[in-house]
């Protein structure tokens, strides 16, 4: 009897500690919403961390860019929550206001392009021009985004097509000009994937590349801008000399470099730096679409 009642006494000494843990568990316990069960917690979870191991799978250099809108690395855990930076500033940069105003200016240009040529060919040409200012501004001012490249690289190609669409209407063939257009959007277009390939920063880092002529291209900064600003000249002087449509493109220039010795020294510059352009297009894409199958042959190999 004494050791029953030892026992039940023992019992009853231990009862208050086991509530007491009882109750500290109660407390840690993490509470779920009503309509969130543990199970739809997981799964949760677990979706996001499968969609970005995808991802990292299928584009190995997509890390960085994960880690800049806060997925990079581990996993997001449930409950984790981030500050959102502030988007505003960076479309208020000094560069990036400046490709408004040249987008803004190559709206008005081309609404009036058939009824005022020549205030059309002064607002396209200081849309371009505006094209180096906001580089500059860029720079001096700390202002470099990819948001802005990007809209630069964007004003650019489109100003470009529009024209060249535009010069398709009022020449024959007008074949050529569209062959042009598809030469600059797709050269652009590989160069700017291939870039994202390599992991590198800009589309002009080229350094790698063994053709001289398309390093020195995007190496100096001044040829470079020659050839682009040779380019647009001779898109703008052809579409001014153009008095009506279905014109010859051959007979216009011809007539044009024998009216006066400036407009031919103009014209011979113009065509100079176009075709410097033109081959560097090719080689560009050539280079692009060769960085995109040695990135497939790499990715084959690896697996």
């Amino acid at each position: 009897m004494v050791r029953g009642a030892g026992l039940t006494c023992h019992k009853r000494e231990q009862d208050p500690v086991k509530r007491e843990r009882e109750r500290e568990g109660g407390r840690h316990q993490q509470v779920l919403p009503q309509n969130r069960t543990p199970e739809i917690e997981f799964l949760s979870v677990s979706g996001t961390s499968i969609l970005l191991l995808l991802l990292q799978r299928l584009l190995p250099n997509a890390d960085p860019v994960l880690r800049r809108i806060g997925y990079g690395g581990e996993a997001p855990m449930a409950g984790k929550s981030t500050a959102r930076p502030r988007k505003l500033p960076v479309y208020l940069y000094i560069p990036n206001i400046i490709g408004y105003v040249r987008v803004l200016m190559n709206c008005v240009a081309f609404a009036i392009c058939f009824s005022n040529k020549r205030l059309f060919s002064v607002l396209y040409f200081l849309s371009f021009v505006c094209d180096g200012v906001d580089g500059w501004c860029a720079r001096k001012f700390n202002q470099v985004s990819t948001f802005g490249a990007v809209l630069d690289m964007i004003t650019d190609r489109v100003s470009t097509a529009c024209l060249l669409v535009l010069l398709s209407q009022v020449y024959r063939p007008g074949l050529s000009f569209l062959l042009l257009l598809a030469l600059d959007i797709s050269s652009h277009w590989l160069q700017m994937y291939s870039t994202f390939l390599t992991g590198k920063v800009s589309h002009k880092d080229v350094k790698d590349s063994t053709n001289w002529l398309f390093k020195a291209y995007y190496g100096n900064r001044m040829f470079m801008a020659f050839c682009c600003v040779a380019c647009e000249v001779l898109y703008i002087i052809l579409f001014l000399r153009a008095e009506k449509q279905t014109e010859d493109l051959i007979d216009v220039l011809m007539t044009s470099a024998r009216q006066s010795p400036f407009l031919l020294l103009l014209l011979a510059l113009s065509l100079f730096g176009w075709a410097i352009k033109q081959t560097i297009n090719v080689i560009q894409m050539k280079t692009a679409a060769d960085v995109c199958v040695l990135y497939d042959i790499n990715k084959k190999q690896g697996s």
